[in-house]
Formats: C-alpha cells, sequence, structure tokens
C-alpha cells in the first residue's frame, strides 16, 4: 500500500513538471520584453517551487520540528542534519522563519564558521528585516576578523531600526575602528540628537573631531554644558580654550570646575596658567595656593609663587616663598636657586642699573645661592653665576671697605629687611 501511495506521489509529481514543461515551451509570448521575460520566468519558478513544497511539506515539517527539538536539547549535529533536509527538499523559502535563525546557531556552536555565515547570509535573503539574523552574522563577521563585512551588517541593523541607540553606538565604534572619522561623527551626532546626555557619544564625537582634523570646541563646550558635575568634562574643554589662547572664558571655566571639584590640581594648575597669561600674577598665585592646599609641600609650585613675586617686584613675599622650597627639604637645589633669583633681582630694582658697594653684596648672596644650587645638582643656573661675575664685589671694593669687618651686610633702605651679610674674602 505504502508503494502504490509513493508511486501515486511520483506520478503526480512527473505531472506537474510535465504542465509546467508545457507551460514553458508550449505558451510562452512569442515577443516579450527582458522585464517582462524576468517575470514571466520567476512566475514559473514560483509554480515549480510550490509544487515542490506541496509534494514535501509534510517531511519538511516533520523535519523542522525534529531539528528544533535537537535544537533545545544542544544536539548541534542531529540539529544540522534535519535542518539541512528541509532545504534539500525545497521547504527552506517557505520556512525560512523558524529555519534559517537555528540552523546558523547550529553551525556556529559547532565551530563551523564559514558554514553559519552563509546560512545567516542566506536567511536574511529570505528574511531581510529579521535583526536577529543580522546580529548573529555580525558577530561572525566580527569573531573571523572580517571588519569592513561587520561594518556593511551594522549598516543593514542600523537602517532597520534607525532609533536604536545600542546599534548607532556599536556602528561608530566600527567606524572608528576602519578610519572613516567623518561617518562616525555623523552617526555620534545622530546619537546626540536621540540623546543628548550621552557622554559616551559626546567623548567619542571629540575623539573623532580630533582624529578627524576638525576642531571639537563646540562638542567640547556643549559636553561641558550639559553635564557640570563631570569635572574632567570641564578641564578638557578649558585646555582646549587655553591652547587657543582663549584665556579669559579658559579662566570662567577652570574657575567652576574647581569650585565643584576643589582638589582638581589639574585645572587649579591651568587656571594659574590663564591668569599669569592675561597678566594677572596675584590671582595666579591665589590658584597656584588651590594646590598647596591639597599638597603643600609641592616645591615646583612654591618656586612659581616665588616668581611671580619676583614679577610683581614684592621681593620680601617671594624671599619668604623661596625660603620655603628650601625648609621642603628639596635636595635639587631648587630652592637656593629660586632664592638666588630674589637677591638677584632685588639688586637690579634697587641698584637702577649702576650697582654699588651695596648692591654688589646682594649680588654676592644671589651668586652664593646659585652656586649652593648647582652643587646639589641644580644645574639650569650655571649660567647665571658666569653672568654674576660681573657683579660681585672685586678685590678692590673690599680694599676700599676694609674697615666693615669680617662680614658686611647691605645698609640700604630697599635692603632693611635683610637678614644676611656677605663674609670678606679671605684673600
Amino acid at each position: 500500500m505504502v508503494t502504490g501511495t509513493k508511486k501515486f506521489a511520483s506520478l503526480l509529481l512527473l505531472g506537474v513538471f510535465a504542465t509546467v514543461a508545457f507551460l514553458s515551451i508550449g505558451c510562452q509570448p512569442p515577443q516579450m520584453t527582458p522585464e517582462e521575460r524576468k517575470a514571466y520566468e520567476d512566475s514559473i519558478a514560483q509554480v515549480r517551487q510550490d509544487s515542490i513544497l506541496k509534494a514535501n511539506k509534510a517531511k519538511c515539517e516533520f523535519k523542522l520540528s525534529n531539528g528544533y527539538e535537537y535544537y533545545k536539547q544542544r544536539n548541534w549535529e542531529k540539529a544540522i542534519e534535519n535542518y539541512e533536509v528541509v532545504r534539500e527538499l525545497g521547504c527552506a523559502p517557505s520556512m525560512a522563519e523558524n529555519l534559517y535563525l537555528y540552523l546558523g546557531n547550529a553551525y556556529r556552536e559547532t565551530g563551523n564558521q564559514d558554514s553559519a555565515i552563509a546560512v545567516y547570509n542566506e536567511g536574511v535573503e529570505y528574511l531581510p528585516e529579521n535583526i536577529y539574523l543580522y546580529q548573529n552574522l555580525a558577530y561572525m563577521y566580527k569573531i573571523t576578523n572580517q571588519l569592513q563585512k561587520q561594518v556593511e551588517v551594522q549598516e543593514d541593523l542600523v537602517a532597520l531600526d534607525s532609533t536604536n541607540v545600542e546599534y548607532l553606538m556599536d556602528l561608530a565604534d566600527l567606524y572608528f575602528s576602519t578610519n572613516q572619522y567623518q561617518k562616525q561623527i555623523d552617526v555620534l551626532r545622530t546619537v546626540l540628537e536621540l540623546e543628548p546626555q550621552n557622554s559616551v557619544a559626546q567623548s567619542s564625537l571629540i575623539t573623532a573631531m580630533k582624529k578627524a582634523g576638525l576642531d571639537p570646541i563646540d562638542a567640547l563646550k556643549k559636553r561641558w554644558e550639559n553635564k557640570k558635575n563631570n569635572s574632567t568634562n570641564g578641564v578638557e574643554y578649558g585646555e582646549a580654550l587655553f591652547d587657543r589662547g582663549d584665556f579669559e572664558k579658559a579662566i570662567t571655566v577652570f574657575k567652576e570646575v574647581t569650585s565643584i571639584d576643589p582638589e582638581n590640581i589639574r585645572a587649579w594648575n591651568r587656571l594659574a596658567k590663564a591668569y599669569e597669561n592675561v597678566g594677572q600674577p596675584a590671582n595666579a598665585i591665589e590658584a597656584y595656593k588651590g594646590i598647596l592646599d591639597i599638597d603643600k609641600n609641592r616645591k615646583d609650585i612654591i618656586n612659581e609663587i616665588t616668581g611671580l613675586y619676583i614679577q610683581m617686584k614684592e621681593f620680601q613675599q617671594a624671599m619668604d616663598w623661596a625660603n620655603r622650597t628650601i625648609n621642603t627639604g628639596a635636595k635639587n637645589g631648587m630652592g637656593y636657586a629660586a632664592r638666588g633669583k630674589v637677591y638677584e633681582n632685588l639688586a637690579a630694582e634697587c641698584s637702577g642699573g649702576s650697582p654699588d658697594f651695596q648692591d654688589k653684596l646682594v649680588y654676592q648672596m644671589a651668586y652664593e645661592d646659585y652656586q649652593k644650587a648647582v652643587s646639589m645638582g641644580y644645574g639650569q643656573v650655571t649660567a647665571r653665576i658666569d653672568y654674576l661675575g660681573n657683579f660681585i664685589p672685586s678685590k678692590g671694593d673690599w680694599f676700599f671697605h676694609e674697615d666693615g669687618g669680617s662680614e658686611i651686610a647691605p645698609t640700604k633702605d630697599c635692603y632693611s629687611w635683610l637678614n644676611r651679610s656677605v663674609k670678606r674674602p679671605t684673600e
């Protein structure tokens, strides 16, 4: 009985093919345009496909069901075996929804990457809007290091759901990896239209613009204004302003940063430098003091403050800070170099360009401090020692002041606050 049924089915299928062949040969219109011919051939193919599906439908459904059962049991080989029968019987197009994703996944799980990719690709031809097929295909291109193909599939995903921020961010990352910075910028701007507060997108946009050779200042500003509790954003925006020479705006930003993050040394330092650049040394000093509130022994900062007081010709303040540098225990001579600078500038100011013996004594103090600094390894002031050799007291100066004793202190009014004397040379 079964044999008779199979014969009947075979005869029926042959009859269908004969009918199709007859239609193809005997009933084909004599003249057709290329478009009409394609449509005609497609209709014939569809008739053939429908006939095959009708003949094999029951078996395909049985194999598809078996395949899924094996899939759930993680018996990947058996799942593949049953799913492939469905493809062989020509049922794949009509059963694509329940076939391609699972068959592709089964191949992936067995480590057959090429077959998985082929199945996913075939699947998207029949299911062009199936998100999961695209996601799995993108993953396969990722693990097989086919970056450009991964980009193309990710673009398809974004085309299917252009408001999905996750898809957009993944595409932006891929554009960055393939050096397509302008495309990355366009995608990130789309993300920020959807999520203006997206900090990752904001930071990525800034990086992409720098890579593309574009000015990111507007993006930096927007990121800072959108999230002013993030001091890093403020510092980066302020530094961009600083680098452009827009010191006034930079000062405003750094002041905001230090108000919300008073221990941000980077912001304090930049604030001080910005004040220096606009000729406000007193404000620069106050900014540097913000650093010392965090780390009181920062000898480099103490040295900066010393220099600013010298610039302001507040030599007593400068001397106090120079001594403070020495008192931090600095062993590289920086403190003595700073103090030598105070003495040198004080002598230049008091002498008015024509040093007398009193001024030369103060130059001698600078000379001795510079020598001390060099002996401790601070070689930056070696040139100052050579220069001051022309300003320190000569043998003749000492001879004409031989009644001053073994040590002499300067007596000019502008030196009255100094608490130091110079020893008379023994020779």
